[in-house]
């Protein structure tokens, strides 16, 4: 999952946080 949440920018966050920000995602 975090391979997926490092299009977010480069940090990880919580699933929750993607789920909140489905467009930063």
């Amino acid at each position: 999952m975090k391979n997926s949440l490092c299009a977010t920018g480069g940090f990880d966050v919580p699933v929750a946080d993607v789920k909140l920000y489905p467009d930063r995602s």
